[in-house]
């Protein structure tokens, strides 16, 4: 079976613009929100379904591989493809050997023979054909990365690629050039946006920074990196932030909890107190720790002591619900939620609330 190439047109990444979410009534049928409407989608009942920034994918009924873009459906293929990953910005997919790729303007095929896999970053993609050669896709251009290689010898982070050489050297593919992040094995790394956290053969602890490398401790600790923010304890018990290139003491002893994803780091102390870490600044949301706290890229969401959604959005408070929440989810930008009636569901984006209306599905 080929790949049906699916054109649509471009819709460029803008941070206050885009949005995309959906969600089920209390029939089962799919509806989807995007650019300030809801719509609903499918009649019949679909199982799951996956949403990026501007699109949402999914399975109908009768396995036909379909996405929604700007509230106008297409099929990919008639049939479920064997594997689906999705991110913020891409969405790939295989069909037996074939790799094809979602990329915000069109779906394509990029290679017709892989071994059977591939790892998936925001605007990145890798994958080892069938002569087990490492390619990325980035930016519609494919790059070979290196000969022999296997599922185990690369990571994918949202824009870089790390690999290890046959002599174990630590590389990273990165804004179109590769790097030797480190020349010896190392034992540990992980990797995110512009940012990879390792030990070296001594045991120091280095990041790899937007292409250059610091030595941050000389010795080893417990850590944990996400989109240019890298936590870890010192050897004193003080928990540290590191980010755009500075580091800086949170607090004098480890936090009680941590949620850190994305962008974002959030976290309590011992008296209960709920900060934010957003851009170099410390934020503190409440004087008590939430019960769930749910992040999202630049999307900070809470419930308050009384039921109501709260959040934190590009560094300033916002309350996101107009009622007490009885169950919500956090999807991109999105916040949907309902109060008293499941099926009246609400979808807050970028500052509004919408509820769906019919006449919005004859626009």
């Amino acid at each position: 079976m080929k790949l049906i190439l699916v054109f649509v047109s471009f819709i460029s990444i803008n941070t206050y613009s885009q949005g995309a979410g959906g969600y089920f009534d209390d029939r089962g049928f799919l509806y989807t929100y995007m650019n300030g409407r809801i719509s609903q989608q499918e009649i019949i009942k679909i199982d799951s379904f996956r949403a990026g920034y501007n699109y949402v994918t999914y399975i109908d009924q009768n396995g036909n591989f379909k996405f929604i873009h700007n509230h106008k459906k297409y099929t990919i293929f008639s049939a479920p493809p064997s594997q689906l990953q999705t991110s913020n910005y891409l969405f790939a997919y295989m069909l037996g050997s074939q790799l094809g790729v979602f990329n915000g303007r069109q779906s394509k095929r990029i290679e017709s023979f892989t071994n059977g896999s591939f790892k998936l970053g925001d605007s990145i993609l890798g994958y080892i054909d069938n002569m087990d050669r490492l390619k990325v896709y980035s930016y519609d251009t494919v790059v070979e990365l290196m000969n022999f290689a296997n599922h185990n010898a690369y990571t994918v982070g949202d824009n870089i690629v790390a690999f290890r050489t046959l002599d174990d050297r630590l590389q990273a593919y990165y804004r179109g050039e590769i790097y030797t992040v480190d020349p010896y094995i190392v034992g540990d790394f992980q990797i995110a946006r512009d940012m990879m956290a390792f030990h070296d053969y001594l045991t120091n602890f280095k990041v790899f920074d937007h292409g250059k490398v610091e030595v941050l401790e000389s010795y080893r600790v417990d850590y944990k990196l996400t989109n240019n923010i890298l936590t870890y304890t010192s050897n004193v018990g003080e928990f540290i932030a590191y980010s755009d290139g500075e580091k800086k003491i949170l607090l004098s002893t480890k936090p009680r909890q941590v949620w850190q994803k994305r962008n974002i780091l959030a976290y309590s102390d011992n008296a209960g107190n709920f900060f934010v870490y957003y851009r170099g600044k410390v934020i503190q949301l409440e004087n008590y720790t939430p019960d769930r706290v749910e992040v999202w890229d630049d999307l900070l969401v809470y419930q308050d002591l009384y039921g109501s959604l709260y959040g934190l959005f590009y560094g300033e408070k916002v309350k996101v619900s107009d009622a007490i929440a009885r169950e919500w989810w956090l999807q991109n930008r999105c916040v949907i939620y309902y109060d008293l009636v499941p099926g009246n569901k609400a979808v807050w984006n970028n500052g509004k609330i919408h509820r769906y209306s019919a006449n919005d599905d004859i626009k």
